[in-house]
């Protein structure tokens, strides 16, 4: 399906009609950049739009507000940088740019009343504790001044953010190491027969080990299991399943699990069946 542009909101949103003459909202990330009034887009081409179909005045009302709050956007987000930056004590130059088209976007899709899902809530409670902590404060300073609750996934996508900037990582490589992190987690768990849903200390102890697992990996760090041969004869079924998490982890990262790192994942797999 074709769109025509009747008014570009921002970089991210766009009032637009459909030929069947449907009004609608297309947000996604620079969605509106460079864009005008006139202008067509088509469906599925170059975006991941979200519709919301206008159906009341209310609607149009917050429509009117995207255009006018970039301001307050810029006040909340310099806000969040900079006590996140005095807080874990780090500076990155590319940091505020990145945080506002992310903000921008959520709390644009939050006024819509459009769902932020996030997969990764686990494993960001593990993996960026002190980053979460300051997101929390950031979702207090959303509500405070710009009257929008995040929740919870919003929340742990700012601490991905803060995660990102403070170890100087573009944001998707964050979001893809995340994202093969909890893959493995929740194979891994439903191959040991604990409740992927539930964080205690088995779960975390695994997410905590794979991550650091990958971590040496992508360094091209050297690892020496002395007890190799040993592992592979005890827990041999662990072993296989250590073998294709290892073979998905190759694929996906164009990296090298051996045999060193296969050993300490099926010993990983071996105690999170024990605990």
């Amino acid at each position: 399906m074709n769109y025509k542009i009747i008014k570009v909101l921002n970089n991210n949103s766009v009032l637009a009609q459909s030929f069947s003459g449907n009004q609608v909202v297309l947000m996604s990330k620079g969605i509106g950049y460079g864009k005008s009034k006139g202008d067509k887009i088509k469906d599925g081409e170059k975006y991941q739009k979200v519709f919301y179909i206008l159906d009341s005045g209310q609607n149009i009302n917050k429509l009117e507000k995207f255009g006018t709050e970039h301001e307050k956007m810029e006040a909340v987000t310099y806000k969040i940088v900079n006590v996140a930056e005095a807080t874990l004590n780090f500076k990155n130059e590319n940091f505020y740019k990145a945080l506002i088209d992310h903000l921008t976007f959520a709390v644009e899709r939050l006024q819509m009343s459009l769902p932020i899902k996030n997969p990764y809530i686990m494993e960001v409670s593990v993996l960026c504790q002190q980053e979460y902590a300051v997101a929390q404060i950031a979702a207090e300073i959303i509500k405070e001044q710009l009257n929008v609750e995040v929740g919870i996934e919003e929340t742990s996508f700012i601490a991905m953010h803060i995660y990102a900037a403070r170890k100087n990582k573009h944001i998707d490589t964050v979001m893809k190491n995340m994202r093969i992190i909890n893959e493995v987690s929740q194979k891994a768990f439903k191959y040991a027969g604990k409740n992927a849903a539930t964080l205690n200390y088995a779960t975390a102890d695994f997410i905590l080990s794979i991550s650091q697992l990958i971590k040496d990996a992508i360094a091209k760090k050297t690892i020496h299991t002395k007890l190799k041969g040993q592992i592979c004869c005890c827990i041999p079924r662990e072993w296989c399943f250590a073998q294709k998490i290892a073979e998905y982890v190759n694929n996906e990262l164009d990296i090298t699990l051996d045999e060193d790192y296969i050993s300490l994942l099926a010993l990983d797999v071996y105690k999170l069946i024990q605990l």
